[in-house]
């Protein structure tokens, strides 16, 4: 069912993706002779206007395909040919699932906020969801539910600030007794707590989050709606540049390893 749900959820997505090419281009009187959602054999196919409609029979994919001049007699200058476009409207076309994509995301946090609700701020400190035994949060004595509050009499902000705050001071603190207050069933209390050296950094065996209640509130008014969905998607859209950046660094670094890799084997065989 999972698998199902997941391969139905995709073809979502491809679908609002695909149709943000497609209309970019129907739109500006640009050829269009198919749209698709899947690869492989056609399973439903119906042609209208010119245009096949096809569900194909592997859902993980899709496209939207555009005509060259030697089918269906178009000629080679003929403007609504995609290639004979400005550059700016071929771009237009080129980004617009990728804006299609933004603009579901920004729709599904509407429905989710007017539904759901809105979480209040993050109370002060860290909440610890789990403990692995035989870590040194274990063996400390530190338990799920509890709250952290301070570390080295540093006062923990809220947030997810506060949990890279904590996780580095550890990662820094490796084979070292820090001292953290906690604070559990309302009682605040001490614990010294040493964590492990694994790979040169300091773990203690907790996973961790920030301090968040699990109520809610619907907004009050369309703006407060719209200021909480703005500052959502602004968050989102910013992890998601931050994520292609890391993706594209780990591939410059594994371009240039391959480059010296192919370098040093041919100097090998030269050698040889």
């Amino acid at each position: 069912m999972n698998v199902l749900t997941s391969i139905a959820v995709l073809g979502f997505l491809i679908f609002f993706h695909e149709m943000g090419h497609f209309l970019a281009a129907i739109l500006q009187g640009i050829y269009v002779d198919g749209f698709s959602i899947g690869f492989g054999p056609s399973i439903i196919k119906k042609k209208i206007n010119n245009i096949t409609y096809s569900f194909r029979a592997f859902p993980l994919g899709g496209f939207v395909s555009f005509p060259d001049e030697d089918q269906n007699g178009i000629k080679a200058n003929d403007t609504n040919l995609l290639k004979n476009r400005p550059l700016f409207q071929r771009i237009i076309v080129i980004s617009a699932g990728v804006f299609a994509n933004l603009l579901l995301a920004y729709i599904i946090l509407i429905v989710n906020i007017n539904t759901v609700g809105i979480q209040y701020d993050p109370d002060p400190g860290i909440l610890v969801l789990a403990i692995q035994s035989d870590k040194a949060a274990s063996k400390a004595g530190l338990e799920p539910g509890d709250q952290i509050l301070k570390i080295k009499d540093n006062t923990l902000g809220i947030g997810d600030e506060a949990v890279n705050l904590l996780v580095k001071e550890i990662q820094q603190s490796s084979e070292k007794s820090i001292n953290i207050e906690i604070l559990r069933n309302n009682k605040l209390k001490e614990i010294n707590i040493t964590p492990q050296n694994i790979d040169g950094k300091g773990t203690i065996g907790a996973q961790l989050q920030p301090n968040i209640r699990q109520e809610t509130y619907k907004p009050k008014n369309i703006l407060e709606l719209f200021k909480f969905v703005n500052k959502e998607f602004s968050s989102l859209l910013s992890k998601t540049i931050d994520g292609y950046k890391g993706f594209n660094n780990k591939f410059l670094i594994y371009r240039s390893t391959i480059k010296r890799a192919c370098k040093n084997c041919r100097n090998w065989c030269s050698i040889i």
